[in-house]
């Protein structure tokens, strides 16, 4: 593509629509990560160590933000099928029925992630919402050295710039005062409610 494509390409644009929508509840295989930790090789040794008991369930994998941790960790964490014997440094865990996620799809290389994540949690505060859960990230397409497992070729990316991930966030309603109504917009409580019930129909 032009240089000028390719710019456009790696920058976070608002034209990227956030969807919100339900996520049904995930049985996972999980790995959690420090800062410190290459989430790389956790994934790796995720996706073998699920491999091997012929445990993976169809999904992408995906990190969970670890809100224990103030220091940044993650939960890495790949979808199983059936029962996992866990072991090692891999947890068998269950992600709960999200009611309303706001989500958004990112290409390109993971740097750019942090502004698509400010991006997202601005239309949170925009909107009326507040987080409600730790946030995920889902990798729809990324590289992947497939030792020890194969993947579907679908989420498979040769190079960075081809990369696919969608950015997660819990909401729900903010309670009180809107966002909008510290800006003017004659907004009541009660129509604030019509308007998620409409959204929810």
């Amino acid at each position: 593509g032009s240089p000028i494509q390719q710019i456009e390409g790696e920058q976070w644009s608002p034209t990227h629509e956030v969807v919100l929508r339900s996520q049904p509840a995930l049985d996972i295989a999980a790995i959690a990560c420090g800062p410190g930790d290459s989430i790389g090789a956790a994934f790796e040794h995720l996706e073998a160590f699920v491999a091997a008991q012929d445990a993976r369930a169809a999904g992408p994998p995906l990190s969970v933000s670890d809100e224990a941790s103030n220091e940044g960790g993650a939960l890495v964490a790949v979808p199983v099928r059936g029962l996992l014997a866990a072991g090692g440094r891999v947890q068998a865990l269950s992600l709960p029925v999200v009611e309303q996620m706001a989500c958004v799809v990112y290409h390109g290389s993971y740097a750019g992630l942090q502004a698509a994540g400010q991006a997202l949690l601005t239309w949170i505060a925009a909107n009326d919402y507040e987080i409600d859960g730790p946030s995920r990230e889902v990798y729809l397409r990324f590289g992947a050295a497939e030792e020890g497992y194969r993947l579907p070729e679908a989420y498979l990316a040769q190079q960075a710039s081809d990369f696919v991930t969608e950015l997660q966030i819990p909401v729900k309603r903010m309670e009180g005062e809107s966002y909008g109504a510290l800006f003017g917009h004659r907004q009541t409580r009660s129509g604030a409610a019509g308007r998620t019930e409409a959204a929810a129909g």
